[in-house]
């Protein structure tokens, strides 16, 4: 059985009010307690009273305490060189400050709400967000990806990858791994542009996934019934494109 997968990804561009328009990004940087999700590693003892933490270092215990209710309030939307925003799109990535606890995209709650219906990968969160733009606080999430789905679903065993070329020229060698870890470190070693499969075979559950994270180059993976009502939609800032290879299950 073969089945056929698309790459969920972010628009560079989309068509605004008749022109052409680079999406904007959206910064964290004036999330509350943002310090406790990013780069900050210590608490001082006023700091570890008022979380309710007895580590200054312990980032689990202090993810006990916040991030199973932690909220983006609230995050802004930005360009790279400055110019006005102009709109805001359905499906965003980051600019300036981001988490570093938190792998994952701001979202509307349109996309939200379509995904909800889906079975996605099941370790995947929505916090809740807020984005101000235009003097209002819109309301978004940021959807949470854990990355080891490749490992997950991937049946390595009779899967095949190659080297692929800037030019998605696929190369001669066939290479067989265990792992993603050992995959990268095979690109590493023969300096390949980029990896691809030769022979891309899941694991039967994948099957009744909808949409999973494996990992770079790919990103996000959704099924065919996710795709049509991602496009039904008509959401703003989303680009959906073929997997290159179909999937197989044995």
């Amino acid at each position: 059985m073969k089945e056929r997968r698309y790459i969920l990804d972010r628009a560079v561009f989309i068509h605004h009010n008749g022109q052409e328009e680079i999406t904007p990004s959206l910064n964290a940087e004036n999330v509350k307690d943002k310090d406790m999700f990013y780069k900050k590693m210590f608490l001082t003892k006023e700091e570890m009273k008022e979380k309710g933490v007895t580590s200054t270092l312990n980032r689990d215990e202090i993810d006990k305490v916040i991030i199973k209710d932690w909220k983006f309030d609230y995050l802004v939307p930005e360009h790279l060189n400055d110019d006005p925003v102009k709109f805001l799109c359905d499906f965003h990535g980051w600019i300036g400050e981001q988490p570093d606890r938190v792998h994952g995209y701001p979202v509307s709650k349109k996309m939200k709400e379509i995904l909800d219906q889906f079975n996605i990968f099941p370790e995947n969160k929505f916090y809740e967000a807020k984005v101000l733009f235009d003097k209002t606080y819109h309301e978004y999430f940021v959807w949470e990806m854990k990355v080891d789905s490749f490992n997950t679903y991937v049946d390595f065993e009779n899967s095949t990858f190659c080297e692929i070329s800037m030019d998605e020229d696929l190369g001669n060698e066939i290479v067989k791994v265990k792992n993603i870890k050992e995959l990268r470190q095979i690109e590493d070693d023969k300096d390949w542009d980029d990896w691809t499969f030769k022979k891309a075979v899941m694991k039967p559950e994948f099957k009744e996934i909808a949409c999973a994270n494996l990992t770079y180059p790919y990103g996000i993976i959704i099924n065919e019934p996710l795709k049509k009502a991602l496009e039904q939609a008509n959401l703003e800032g989303i680009v959906i494109k073929p997997f290159p290879v179909e999937f197989e299950y044995l």
